[in-house]
């Protein structure tokens, strides 16, 4: 029985789908309980760290243990997102690089992000070097059209978000939608939010393409579940409805029909696409063996779930076009920046489809 647990095809993809269920419960009750309880949060952080280190004999079962990667990485976002509105790290930041501060004048997290920055293009810069080294015959002809959108997307979308106005009105509300990425631009500016986006975006692709050969489309499961982090990180449309509903709690007086529905719009908002992304397109992937049928269930799916937050999206905006309005150039930006996320899943299934279908 203990060896028929272990090597059965099912088993991971199981427990990713428990995972899955979990963080669906972690998103619900964070926004329920202010005060919510981050040992749920490292509690999904190690046991998915686990299921994506844990081995596997089967080939068709390994890329389901790298949905861990995605999820670990979610815990990981919420719990830094968690501890820096307590302050507790930035505390601790303070106090281990204390001596880099006087020796040099500077403040922690001026030492600490130009690291992790320069740390990063060094990385992307190897990375983009071995798909080119890698994939001589097909990534060229996909490179300058992908990495020219991204990049103009990404271009805009930093000068966007670093203007003053939108990060006064970004700081305030991280009590009601998760406010890490304010936190990022405010310290980043736009050159550091421009390259940490890029670099955070391609280097998982990099990672993930070196796959492509061997699993097909199923190495694209690290890029989808992702995608959570990235819409959170990159695009937060639960933010941008968290500036009218912080506005209505400061209104006198306090319309509890608008407020309700928004709040609403940002449960469904952040629910729905830890639903898609960390359960329902692994579990289509691992139903069906067809890469055609996986190439088609990645690409609809994950573009009909970035239509539908944009919906729920708009419609928010549209109940509190009273409190706020948002101009013609920046309603376009939310489009960007759902194509922005969309991106990277379409490519790496393209890709992987191509390649295994070639050999």
């Amino acid at each position: 029985m203990k060896q028929l647990l272990l090597h059965t095809n099912w088993i991971k993809p199981v427990i990713i789908f428990i995972l899955g269920l979990y963080a669906l419960g972690i998103e619900i009750s964070s926004f329920a309980d202010l005060d919510f309880n981050g040992l749920h949060l490292i509690a999904l952080i190690i046991l998915s760290f686990i299921t994506s280190v844990t081995p596997s004999k089967d080939k068709d079962t390994q890329p389901f243990a790298w949905a861990g990667y995605g999820m670990f990485f979610w815990g990981g976002w919420r719990f830094l997102d968690w501890v820096l509105n307590d302050r507790i790290i930035f505390a601790i930041i303070n106090f281990l690089t204390r001596p880099a501060q006087r020796a040099f004048g500077v403040t922690a997290l001026g030492l600490i992000i130009p690291a992790i920055t320069i740390s990063l293009i060094i990385w992307c810069i190897a990375g983009n070097y071995w798909i080119y080294k890698h994939f001589k015959t097909l990534w060229p002809r996909w490179s300058r059209v992908y990495l020219s959108i991204l990049l103009i997307i990404i271009l805009s979308t930093a000068v966007y978000t670093s203007l003053e106005n939108t990060k006064d009105s970004c700081f305030g509300i991280v009590a009601i939608t998760q406010g890490m990425h304010c936190h990022l631009r405010a310290s980043l500016g736009v050159i550091g939010t421009f390259w940490v986006t890029t670099t955070l975006l391609i280097v998982p692709l990099t990672l993930t393409l070196q796959q492509t050969k061997i699993y097909g489309t199923l190495a694209s499961i690290p890029i989808v579940t992702l995608t959570p982090v990235w819409i959170e990180a990159f695009f937060n449309p639960a933010q941008v409805l968290g500036i009218p509903m912080f506005k209505l709690l400061r209104a006198s007086p306090f319309d509890i029909s608008t407020y309700s529905a928004l709040e609403n719009y940002i449960k469904i908002i952040g629910a729905f696409p830890v639903v898609v992304f960390f359960i329902l397109i692994p579990i289509g992937l691992l139903l069906s063996k067809s890469e055609k049928f996986r190439l088609f269930w990645i690409a609809s799916v994950s573009a009909i779930t970035f239509a539908i937050i944009l919906a729920i999206l708009f419609e928010g905006l549209n109940v509190a076009r009273l409190l706020i309005s948002y101009s013609v150039f920046e309603h376009s930006l939310f489009y960007l920046q759902a194509l922005q996320l969309w991106l990277p899943l379409a490519l790496i299934t393209i890709i992987g489809y191509r390649l295994k279908t070639d050999n």
